[in-house]
């Protein structure tokens, strides 16, 4: 066995080890022992470029999203009629005078602020 693993037990490790080869790697790792004893070690390596890509993708898609909504100050809102819940953009929240920080916001909030002929082209 390894020298650097000899006496060690409770030994975990998890980082982001860089690229290699144009990858981006990670490494999840952990000690094995049988009957108390350190008898050995498992890794598993993982290629994590894609996920990282198509993160980096959203957090800019949600920024320019984000941007486009303030400067033409309109917002979007939706209601999962399943679980009764409301979700607001940003934009929206503004738009129609919300200030739903630390607060749930209720689905007639946001019908009360919408004027009568919005009301009758959304229920209609």
């Amino acid at each position: 066995m390894p020298g650097s693993l000899r006496g060690r037990s409770g030994f975990a490790a998890r980082e982001l080890i860089g690229r290699s080869a144009g990858a981006l790697l990670h490494f999840e790792g952990t000690d094995v022992q049988t009957d108390g004893a350190l008898s050995g070690f498992m890794a598993i390596q993982s290629d994590i470029s894609e996920r990282k890509r198509a993160e980096a993708e959203l957090r800019a898609n949600q920024a320019f999203l984000h941007n486009t909504g303030r400067v033409a100050g309109v917002g979007g809102w939706e209601y999962d009629l399943r679980i009764q819940h409301l979700s607001c953009s940003e934009q929206a929240r503004q738009v129609l005078g919300f200030s739903w920080v630390g607060t749930r916001p209720q689905i007639c909030h946001a019908c009360n602020a919408c004027s009568a002929r919005s009301m009758r082209v959304a229920t209609a």
